[in-house]
């Protein structure tokens, strides 16, 4: 009788092991429908600073949606640090709640197919395998009429799911969602690099443009936070140079600004919740007011004293490369 239940534990175990190692690797596989396959390719790039040549490992990763990544990513790690960092920004455990919970509109981030480009350092400062920085695209299709732009980073990632998933039309604009490098490596131009590789990317399939929602920097400023956004994109220096220095490295590598949105990201809280996320001093009456989120920034926020509600938008500057 022992050596049954011994045997039955084991069995038990077994199964539930395969049932578990079936289920990440459908959902490893899940990445992209048949008529949209997902590819991997590698090559170099390189910098010059200081009088140096920096150099790095491209990896571009086409169509994973983000479980399809987290998997990549789990199966690989051991050969870079870089995934590593990776999977601790997008394999996320959230706090309840948080900021994403109070988001406006659905968030189909994880639902869409994307191409992740990844630096990866061979002689750089950052270190050999380590994270220099990275960048994600994904397909919608557009007109090329400032009018019908996506309403920023959101509109763009809800168009996407409703272009690929559902009304199957064909991409013809990869949109930008993300470049992020990393401390160490900023400042030494890696994100141009990475723009570059955006349009290649692009170029090889067949799109014919590349638009990106920017989230300029200095618009988080206390003196910048309140000013309407398409007052805000055209500041200039005194050389004619956009204000914003993220602009600015966009306009100097061939982009034009074509448009903006004020409603890029919204998220709206009941006072209470709010207070939660953003720890400032209760306000005392209804209408726009600054204050001074916890990462820094400053925030014109809607507050509603009688319904007991609160507005954050965060809007963007439009800008389109050359493909």
């Amino acid at each position: 009788m022992m050596q049954i239940s011994v045997n039955l534990i084991l069995f038990c175990l077994i199964c539930l092991f395969a049932a578990l190692w079936l289920k990440r690797s459908s959902r490893c596989k899940a990445g992209g429908r048949p008529e949209i396959p997902m590819r991997i390719s590698e090559k170099t790039s390189n910098v010059n600073h200081e009088g140096a040549t920096l150099k790095a490992r491209v990896i571009v990763l086409e169509n994973y949606d983000l479980d399809s990544l987290v998997c990549y990513l789990e199966e690989n790690c051991r050969h870079y640090p870089a995934f590593r960092r990776l999977l601790d920004m997008y394999r996320v455990k959230r706090s309840f709640p948080d900021m994403s919970h109070f988001r406006l509109g659905p968030n189909m981030f994880e639902k869409i197919f994307l191409n992740w480009i990844i630096f990866v350092g061979t002689d750089t400062p950052a270190g050999a395998g380590e994270l220099i920085g990275h960048g994600v695209t994904t397909g919608i299709s557009w007109g090329q009429e400032q009018k019908t732009l996506p309403d920023g980073w959101q509109g763009a990632v809800r168009q996407s799911y409703q272009d690929i998933n559902l009304d199957r039309k064909p991409a013809n604009t990869h949109v930008g969602l993300f470049i992020l490098i990393e401390e160490s490596s900023r400042k030494h131009g890696w994100a141009g690099n990475v723009i570059l590789e955006m349009k290649a990317v692009a170029k090889k399939n067949g799109i014919t443009a590349l638009i990106i929602p920017l989230r300029p920097p200095s618009r988080y400023k206390k003196e910048y936070a309140a000013m309407p956004m398409s007052e805000f994109a055209s500041l200039k220096r005194e050389d004619g140079q956009p204000m914003d220095h993220w602009i600015r490295l966009h306009v100097r590598l061939g982009a034009k600004i074509i448009g903006v949105s004020n409603t890029s990201h919204q998220h709206a809280f009941s006072l209470k919740d709010f207070y939660g996320q953003v720890p400032v001093e209760p306000v005392t009456k209804s209408g726009y007011t600054l204050v001074q989120h916890k990462d820094g920034g400053w925030y014109n926020v809607y507050v509603d004293l009688e319904r007991e509600f609160v507005l954050i938008n965060q809007g963007c500057v439009w800008v389109q490369h050359p493909v």
